[in-house]
């Protein structure tokens, strides 16, 4: 747009520069950010009612647009009288049944908008009407139209609890989208939609094959948005449902090392932090089972109400804050009233040891648990600066055994480390 003011001069409202803030619009609303796509949105709709011509398509793709950054608000009414104006205007154009790419488009975006706002019926018209569309206009040759169509069938399906139907729509769009657009971002897409249904289905080995095909495909593209954390996040939730927590913790943190915090939305990474908090907490409950271990624990429990705060006392403080904290997150359920008494143990910890500087992979799982609680309370800011003081404290530890945490816990300082 900065290009536009330089050759058009600033304030000149043109078509192209309509076209572009549509463009930024969309951005907005692919990242989840719905106030700055209705605001970004609104500035079009005035601009295109001050001007002498205008493109119906801009227009019809305005309006759908504003649906559905709508739909995502749950402000279903409005959501549905932008859906309207963009059909009555399309229908206006195009006619109901015209065989046009447009047309397909118009309602694959309108059945996402109608199944947001749960008019399912409304939203399987319109997929089966786009459907019929692109198979009179490109017959059996695989094409992105139908594609889509297929991608947003599933997704009707699995919103209804369809699941076999769900699965089927997104096999068939996986085997034409490997004919159109092997290898690109609407491929992963895909395969990100068929994990989700054949998890539903309980088929955690064809689900972990698909994360995994998709998140080769994302890598190879550089994506660090809510694709890959969603991906990721699923992948890590089929090694918890395996009892493979070790392995569902280097995923979870694999994708809180690569997302880009500017351009994920909030929901999602609140939701990795509650999954990784549970991770560590499943390994150290975990590794308390093994024989010997409570014993010890009792010990280093009853110690610390006796034991005056020294620096050699100092470990046995921070392992029991440690193990407070867990014990309350597993026992609370993540309720959001209860972090606070979570967080205040946790802070209590990190003092502790930075007064003694006392660095040890107990504090660095202490750092872990404060990074992830602060994310569920979506702190985001103060979440990604205790995980970079997690990381920071494991990579100056030295290798191989660590007396400070059991050994089913060790695995995770490992993996910090890198």
């Amino acid at each position: 747009m900065k290009l536009h003011d330089k050759i058009y001069g600033k304030g000149c409202e043109t078509i192209i520069l309509s076209q572009l803030m549509l463009l930024l619009g969309a951005h907005f609303i692919a990242i989840i950010d719905m106030p700055s796509a209705i605001e970004t949105l609104q500035r079009v709709e005035e601009m295109q009612k001050r001007m002498t011509h205008c493109r119906d398509i801009d227009v019809i793709r305005r309006n759908l647009y504003m649906a559905a950054s709508y739909s995502k608000l749950f402000q279903n009414d409005r959501a549905l009288e932008y859906l309207d104006r963009a059909l009555c205007l399309s229908h206006k154009i195009f006619g109901e049944n015209n065989i046009n790419y447009q047309l397909a488009e118009i309602y694959i975006y309108a059945a996402s908008v109608y199944t947001n706002c749960s008019q399912h019926h409304d939203a399987l018209l319109m997929l089966e009407q786009c459907l019929k569309l692109t198979k009179s206009f490109y017959g059996d040759t695989a094409n992105a139209n139908e594609i889509d169509c297929l991608n947003e069938l599933g997704k009707h399906y699995l919103k209804t609890s369809q699941i076999d139907r769900a699965v089927e729509s997104f096999k068939n769009a996986l085997k034409q989208v490997k004919q159109v657009q092997p290898g690109q971002l609407d491929h992963a897409e895909i395969l990100s939609n068929l994990e989700v249904a054949v998890y539903r289905a309980g088929n955690l080995d064809e689900s972990l094959r698909y994360c995994q095909e998709a998140i080769e495909i994302l890598r190879g593209h550089g994506e660090a948005g809510n694709l890959t954390l969603s991906v990721l996040n699923d992948m890590g939730l089929c090694y918890c449902e395996r009892g493979n927590f070790l392995l569902a913790f280097q995923t979870f943190k694999d994708a809180v090392d690569v997302v880009d915090m500017t351009i994920i939305s909030g929901n999602f990474y609140k939701a990795l932090c509650e999954n990784m908090a549970k991770t560590v907490v499943e390994l150290s409950i975990e590794s308390t089972k093994q024989p010997g271990i409570q014993s010890q624990i009792k010990k280093h429990q009853e110690a610390h109400g006796e034991l005056p705060l020294t620096k050699d006392t100092c470990p046995v403080y921070v392992n029991n804050f440690y193990q407070m904290s867990w014990i309350g997150i597993k026992g609370i359920k993540l309720r959001r009233e209860k972090l606070d008494k979570v967080l205040k143990v946790l802070e209590e910890a990190r003092r502790v040891a930075k007064q003694f500087d006392y660095k040890c992979g107990r504090v660095v799982l202490v750092l872990l648990i404060l990074s992830t609680t602060y994310g569920e309370m979506r702190s985001f800011e103060k979440s990604r600066s205790y995980y970079e003081e997690a990381k920071e404290m494991a990579k100056s530890l030295p290798p191989g055994k660590d007396d400070s945490v059991l050994p089913g816990e060790l695995g995770m300082i490992e993996m910090m480390k890198k």
